[in-house]
């Protein structure tokens, strides 16, 4: 098995020096959604892509099903609100 994975260093914490690229699959749709999100926010899609897996990870991220009722409200009706260009 050693030909397909590599082996493990004695060292994480060199592992630890550089940052990671990852790649995601996203439909052609979800990528403009996510290109259309990043440009509404002055940054990159691999930015907000960064943004959103590290907080993730940091379990900084919540369900909007698991929000108190009135702001699972308020964010449903925000959601549910097109901006002016797209009516």
């Amino acid at each position: 098995m050693s030909d397909i994975l590599p082996p493990r260093t004695t060292d994480p914490e060199e592992n630890m020096k550089s940052e990671r690229i990852y790649r995601t699959g996203l439909s052609s749709k979800n990528y403009l959604r996510l290109e259309t999100e990043s440009i509404e926010r002055g940054i990159k899609p691999f930015k907000l892509t960064q943004s959103i897996m590290t907080l993730y990870l940091n379990k900084q991220l919540v369900y909007v099903n698991e929000l108190p009722e009135p702001i699972k409200n308020a964010i449903e009706k925000f959601y549910s609100v097109k901006p002016p260009t797209e009516q």
